[in-house]
């Protein structure tokens, strides 16, 4: 199998995989719509920096706890009736520069402040007249975060997470009426900074819960379990991420086993990665959920079950928040659906906070006026119908029908080189190493993936014999051995004559300029909505033909029959695209011209049939306006043959076997 440096090498060079239209459909503007889903200010003024959500009057019904940094003020939210809040007194008990807050264990509404401009752990109590009151203070340099949590024989404990350094305390047996601690426990790990929130989960099923968080700067993630016989809190790496720096974690059971997965947001990557538990505490990574916005992020996460007993997830990103409606114990399943937001975020809630037993979502924005803010539920049945669902995942399909079994035993044999063994288990590190749990979306995606890891193999076995080493390659020997590979076998060509330059723009021209453009109308049959006992996708294809064929009305069966996302909320017409953009979408519609349509096409979702509604012509560079351009890519496209055709022999030399029928074509011998 490929080393953690072969990963990160192929990780770069995996970006662009056919995952059907979504690849080349440009996403619709959200703006128009949202004002129809927007959330609603609180009657609190100025910017607040944190929430915590509490019955603090306890009359039954949720009130909102707020904390304004500048301020240095905390005041109350009483919700009086569903919807609607009155403002308590503000009470300036924060003191400077304050950070997170967090309710403690109880019937009693007690919370606990991290006080970090006056280096304290501080204790804000109800004064009894609508606001809060100091109470006592625990010295502690540098709070940022507080997570309470209870073990056997500790009472209520905290977990305090730094501003900046490496360590992460715990503090046993608190006592918040005079902020006194049986004893202090400092958990650091060399070269692991900054921990970041913690989470509190029972992952190992023992009754007991477990301390989550991240070391954001290392991109760790760790545990921290009970000690038992005397031994002292430590923390165990559970993962590492291979790209992002995850400060946050959200936990929920992803796949219906009733046991405690984890989500983590790779905010550099728009993507979110999961960990799914096999109930004991051990994890192995699941499906990533991509972010389908032009926007950075995310950096929250926020996930309960809905009413339906789906999985409401909501992300974060610097200019909207994603919804995503991941199906009943399938992870695999999911939705999207993208709602604007006109600032970042720095907290973010999910929970009925009305009483109407739908959920809903609290964030924090960083704005200095209407900061505080709710959208209300049904969440997913208003924001689906009123915007667009920009994704529909197609990882079920891929699993189910066996292409590739992502939660399948991690030791099963999926391909051999010579005698070594690429497992699931392998497969399934290197998509979360390299960034490419996408891909997995189409069958051709993951015969990418697994041809990427062979080819990795072969170039390693290459690098030994090369060498002689019989060890496993340092990342020196792997970088060196593999540029001296490179020399030898598939150098870079020198830049051709002027004859074969001009020819090789002939044939490439679109590549240099607009390409021809056609503007479509779709109707689409997606193989994911095949069930049991009903016609397939190809079936319903047939059957919406012979309509066609019949004399119908092309927009009346496409706004009728097509299974696009999108077509629920925007109809079937798919704007204009590249003729040429997908192998299958030119070879669909060489041929046609405006007003005409095609038969049934295969295409990586399913089958399609397309209308061509009207047509660009290509606007192309002149020849000695790119022909630097030219000769930079012909280099390279010479280069890549010769290193296929060099991993080809190397198939052939040491033995390349894939057992896995549908993905028999990631073998290079084949190419």
């Amino acid at each position: 199998m490929t080393s953690n440096f072969g990963y990160r090498r192929v990780g770069a060079v995996l970006g662009s995989v056919a995952l059907g239209w979504m690849m080349f459909l440009a996403r619709p503007s959200l703006a128009e719509d949202a004002v129809n889903v927007a959330s609603r200010p609180l009657p609190v003024e100025g910017g607040i920096f944190a929430v915590v959500a509490d019955d603090v009057d306890r009359d039954g019904r949720v009130d909102l706890v707020t904390t304004n940094r500048g301020r240095s003020t905390a005041q109350i939210l009483y919700q009086k009736a569903p919807r609607q809040f009155e403002a308590g007194p503000a009470a300036k008990v924060l003191g400077f520069h304050a950070n997170e807050f967090a309710r403690l264990p109880g019937a009693e509404p007690r919370y606990v402040l991290s006080a970090e401009g006056q280096g304290v752990l501080k204790m804000l109590l109800p004064d009894g007249k609508g606001s809060l009151k100091e109470g006592a203070t625990y010295p502690f340099d540098g709070p940022y975060a507080v997570t309470a949590f209870s073990w056997p024989d500790w009472g209520i404990s905290l977990a305090v997470a730094p501003y900046q350094g490496e360590t992460l305390t715990v503090l046993r047996n608190f006592q918040p009426d005079t902020a006194r601690v049986e004893t202090a426990y400092g958990l650091a790990v060399p070269r692991q900074s900054v921990p970041g929130v913690v989470t509190v989960a029972d992952v190992d099923g023992d009754g007991i819960a477990e301390l989550l968080y991240t070391t954001r700067r290392s991109r760790a993630l760790w545990r921290v379990d009970y000690p038992k016989d005397g031994k002292l809190p430590e923390p165990t790496l559970v993962w590492t991420a291979p790209t992002g720096a995850p400060r946050h974690l959200a936990v929920a059971d992803l796949n219906g086993d009733s046991a405690a997965d984890i989500l983590l947001p790779l905010e550099s990557e728009r993507r979110i990665a999961t960990l799914l538990n096999d109930g004991k505490g051990h994890f192995t990574s699941g499906p990533e959920l991509t972010v389908p916005s032009s926007a950075w992020g995310p950096a929250r996460l926020a996930i309960a079950e809905d009413r339906d007993g789906a999985l409401l997830l909501v992300a974060d990103t610097e200019q909207s928040l994603m919804f995503y409606r991941i199906r009943k114990g399938n992870p695999f399943r999911y939705d999207t659906v993208e709602l604007p937001n006109d600032a970042s975020l720095s907290q973010l809630m999910l929970r009925d906070i009305d009483g109407d037993g739908e959920l809903d979502v609290v964030m924090v924005l960083n704005v200095v006026e209407n900061s505080l803010r709710i959208l209300y539920g049904p969440l997913w049945k208003a924001l689906a119908n009123k915007l667009h669902v920009v994704a529909d995942s197609a990882l079920a399909a891929a699993a189910l029908k066996g292409e590739i079994k992502i939660q399948d035993d991690p030791s099963r044999v999926v391909a051999k080189v010579g005698d070594q063994a690429i497992t699931v288990g392998e497969v399934r590190q290197f998509v979360m190493e390299s960034g490419t749990g996408h891909s997995l979306q189409s069958l051709s995606g993951q015969i990418e993936i697994l041809r990427k890891i062979i080819e990795e193999t072969l170039l390693k076995k290459a690098v030994e014999q090369e060498l002689g080493a019989a060890g496993p390659l340092t990342f020196e020997q792997f970088s060196s051995g593999l540029k001296g590979l490179e020399e030898k076998h598939f150098p870079l060509p020198e830049a051709p004559d002027a004859v074969v330059l001009r020819a090789y723009y002939e044939t490439n021209r679109e590549e240099y300029g607009i390409p021809e453009m056609v503007q479509l109308v779709q109707i689409q049959f997606r193989d994911d909505r095949d069930q049991a006992g009903d016609p397939t996708a190809r079936q319903r294809a047939e059957q919406a033909l012979r309509r066609l064929d019949a004399g119908e009305k092309f927009d009346q069966v496409a706004a009728e029959l097509s299974e696009s996302p999108r077509a629920r909320s925007t109809g079937p017409e798919r704007g204009f695209v590249a003729r040429n953009a997908e192998p299958w979408l030119r070879d669909a519609l060489r041929g046609l011209q405006t007003g005409q349509r095609t038969g049934i096409v295969e295409s990586p979702v399913g089958y399609e049939i397309l209308l061509i509604r009207d047509w660009r012509a290509p606007v192309f560079a002149e020849f000695d306006a790119v022909r630097a351009k030219v000769s930079d890519r012909w280099r390279s496209e010479q280069q890549q043959q010769a290193r296929s055709r060099y991993l080809k022999t190397l198939a052939e030399q040491f033995g390349v076997t894939v057992t896995e029928k549908e993905l028999e074509n990631a073998n290079p011998a084949k190419q």
